[in-house]
């Protein structure tokens, strides 16, 4: 038997994964019904326990698809953990996982979308930027995020840089804005939470010259669920 697995990060405080999972079926309905959903940050939700009643219900091959961006330590140390740890605890139970969010073309249309809603970027004094988690630890996700911007096909060129790690937006950012009057900020997050929050508190401390404005993340827009739907189903 066939079940799809969503996996999140989520948050062990508070009541952010009970908010996601609502955020989760409004975007994937009317098909929530037949999904379960994870949290990489939780006692009473996570992989582990999510696939084992999975398991206890019959599934024999189980279908994970990540609603993260980019492939940073959370696809390449938790989830394959995640696959290992059910190849010897239930041989006979297939576990597949799926590509990040940033893999399929439609994200790329949704950055691109905020970006025109933010103004004109074609103005030869806007620059865009756009900023996800980055991670010290995996240098290749810069590399995952450079490839990303540059497939967005976009006749300027766009700065990719990170949050943490060596594309750190505090690094890179003020000799950026020396070259331009006014920056788009796109944050590449699933939604405006915690992270988001914080990249904007260090936005607002730094001394830039130019002036700057932070679109909306991903934010769960309805495009999501063709994404999602077609890493599920091994496309995109």
């Amino acid at each position: 038997m066939l079940k799809h697995l969503l996996l999140v990060h989520g948050m062990r405080r508070g009541n952010l994964n009970e908010k996601l999972s609502a955020f989760i079926d409004d975007l994937m309905s009317p098909h929530e019904t037949g999904l379960s959903t994870a949290f990489l940050e939780s006692e009473q939700q996570n992989p582990y326990i999510v696939i084992e009643r999975l398991i206890s219900e019959g599934a024999t091959h189980i279908v994970i698809t990540p609603l993260l961006i980019l492939s940073a330590s959370h696809m390449k140390e938790d989830a394959a953990e995640i696959v290992e740890h059910f190849k010897w605890s239930h041989p006979r139970v297939q576990i597949e996982v799926r590509p990040t969010l940033a893999h399929h073309p439609l994200t790329k249309e949704i950055v691109k979308a905020r970006i025109t809603a933010a103004g004109n970027p074609d103005e030869p004094d806007t620059g865009i930027v756009v900023i996800a988690h980055g991670n010290a630890r995996f240098p290749e996700t810069d590399e995952e995020l450079e490839s990303f911007t540059r497939a967005m096909g976009m006749d300027r060129g766009i700065h990719p840089m990170m949050l943490y790690g060596n594309l750190s937006f505090e690094a890179l950012l003020p000799e950026i804005s020396k070259g331009y009057r006014h920056l788009i900020v796109v944050p590449l997050f699933l939604y405006d939470g915690y992270l988001v929050n914080k990249m904007k508190e260090r936005l607002h401390g730094m001394n830039l010259d130019s002036s700057y404005k932070v679109t909306p993340s991903l934010n769960f827009d309805p495009l999501l669920k063709r994404v999602v739907m077609d890493h599920m189903a091994g496309r995109g």
